[in-house]
């Protein structure tokens, strides 16, 4: 950052609302321009708010191990008895980072026609971008299987 930017991005911190710079600063460092994040640093130690900074980075670290404590729950948005059709649809989901179980994905082939259907599931925290991969896929491309809507 050359000093021009620095001397403006001085200038526009200084004159923000407390609150506003504290939500700025509850952000992540590594979403600012390269400086810019020590520059609301400055501004915060200048204004004497430390403390509540400290709060609230406090308050995200209890958020993120809560987060990271909760275990994911599966919602199913796909059946179908096509092992092709879900072979497909996992390479969409991982290619995406997306979450995902089968149950019953290999039934069929140590118990053949049983008739029990393929689930594909979906972590719930993952689910409306699942859907949104995957909301072309209706139908007639997948005759035996539905993702439900």
């Amino acid at each position: 950052m050359d000093l021009k930017e620095k001397l403006r991005l001085k200038k526009v911190y200084s004159e923000m609302p407390e609150q506003q710079l504290l939500d700025m600063l509850s952000a992540d460092e590594h979403e600012y321009q390269e400086g810019a994040y020590e520059l609301l640093l400055e501004e915060a130690k200048r204004r004497g708010i430390e403390e509540e900074l400290d709060k609230i980075r406090k308050n995200q670290e209890e958020k993120k191990r809560i987060q990271l404590e909760k275990p994911d729950r599966f919602i199913q948005i796909f059946e179908t008895y096509n092992q092709a059709d879900i072979a497909f649809l996992k390479s969409i989901l991982k290619a995406n980072g997306i979450k995902f179980i089968v149950e019953n994905e290999n039934y069929n082939s140590i118990r053949p026609l049983t008739g029990v259907p393929m689930k594909l599931k979906v972590s719930d925290s993952q689910l409306e971008k699942a859907k949104e991969l995957l909301k072309d896929f209706k139908g007639s491309q997948f005759g035996q299987g539905q993702v439900d809507p």
